[in-house]
C-alpha cells in the first residue's frame, strides 16, 4: 500500500499513564530505574495450543537534574520473548509472532519541566493511547475498537496511535487538565501489505491493481466484500500479591467476512476466532 504521510498536531485531554519501576542507582544528580514484567501464557485458538508470550518487557529509565528546574529524561524499553516463535496471530502481530528474545518497543529522549512542560522525542505511546488505553484492560486480546493497533495488527508505528515511531510531543497541564501535542515526521511514502513474503515492489502492484481495490482495515479487498471484526471477552484476574497475578480470559467472536473470493475470506478469518487463555504476569 502506498500513502502520503503529513506531520500531524493533535491536542487531547489525557491520563497519565502509570509504570512499574524499581530505583537502582540514585546520586545527587541521575537516577536510573528499572521496570517491566514477565507475561507467559497457554491459549487455545484457531484450533491451535500454544505456550505464548504475554508482551512481556523490560525499561530502563534515566533521569538527570539540570539547572533553573529542568531535567534530562530518557527511556528504552525491548519485549522479551521468553517462550520462542508463535504461528498464532491472536492479538497485534508485532507481538503475537515476534520470534526475537529482544525486540525494540520504545525508546526516547527529552526535557522536562514542573511550570514549561515535557518534549520527548522518539518511538513513544501516541496521544491517541493516552485517550484510550483505559478500556484495554484485558491481557490477551486488544480491543479493536480503540484502533491503536492499526495496518496488520502492528504496534500502531505507522500513524502514530499506538506505540508511534519518530515522534515529537510536547506534554503539560494546567490545574485537572492535561494536554499533549504531537508531531509524527516520516517517509512520505509506505508499504503494507497484509501477506506473507512479498516484497515491496509485489505489494506496489497489489495496491495499484485498479479501482476494484479498497482499503480496509488489515486487507486488500472487493468493495463488495463484508469486513466485520467484533468479538467480546470476558476473564478474570486474580491479584496473588501487588505484583503477582493469576489470569483467565476467553473470547467469543462475532465478526462476519464473506468474499467471492474465499481464499480471500479465509485470510480475512484467520486470526478472528472463539478463544481461551490462561497466564502468569509478574510485575518489577
Amino acid at each position: 500500500m502506498k500513502l502520503k504521510l503529513t506531520s500531524m498536531l493533535i491536542a487531547i485531554m489525557v491520563s497519565p499513564s502509570v509504570f512499574s519501576e524499581v530505583n537502582i542507582y540514585t546520586d545527587e544528580r541521575n537516577s536510573m530505574s528499572v521496570g517491566g514484567f514477565i507475561d507467559v501464557r497457554v491459549i487455545n485458538t484457531q484450533n491451535q495450543t500454544e505456550v505464548v508470550n504475554g508482551t512481556s518487557r523490560i525499561n530502563f529509565k534515566i533521569d538527570r537534574k539540570l539547572k533553573y528546574g529542568w531535567k534530562a529524561l530518557g527511556l528504552v524499553e525491548w519485549g522479551v520473548n521468553p517462550v520462542g516463535s508463535s504461528d498464532i496471530i491472536y492479538n497485534n502481530r508485532f507481538e503475537s509472532i515476534q520470534d526475537e528474545f529482544l525486540y525494540n518497543r520504545l525508546g526516547y529522549a527529552g526535557l522536562s519541566h514542573d511550570k514549561y512542560g515535557q518534549i520527548t522525542i522518539g518511538k513513544q505511546w501516541g496521544a491517541w493511547y493516552d485517550v484510550v488505553y483505559g478500556t484495554n484492560n484485558s491481557f490477551v486480546w486488544d480491543g479493536n475498537a480503540a484502533g491503536v493497533y492499526t495496518y496488520n495488527k502492528d504496534d500502531g508505528a505507522v500513524n502514530g496511535t499506538g506505540r508511534g515511531d519518530k515522534l515529537i510531543q510536547y506534554r503539560n497541564s494546567y490545574n485537572d487538565l492535561s494536554f499533549t501535542l504531537q508531531a509524527q515526521l516520516k517517509n512520505s511514502e509506505f508499504y503494507t501489505c497484509d501477506v506473507s513474503d512479498i516484497t515491496e515492489e509485489e505489494c506496489e502492484t497489489l495496491w495499484n491493481a485498479g479501482d476494484d481495490y479498497v482499503i480496509q482495515p488489515n486487507f486488500n479487498t472487493d468493495p463488495n466484500d463484508v469486513f466485520k471484526r467484533q468479538f467480546a471477552v470476558i476473564g478474570v484476574h486474580y491479584l496473588i500479591d501487588e505484583d503477582t497475578i493469576a489470569y483467565i480470559e476467553a473470547r467469543k467472536d462475532f465478526s462476519d467476512f464473506e468474499s467471492n473470493d474465499k481464499d480471500q475470506q479465509a485470510q480475512m478469518e484467520q486470526s478472528e476466532d472463539d478463544g481461551i487463555a490462561f497466564g502468569f504476569r509478574y510485575q518489577l
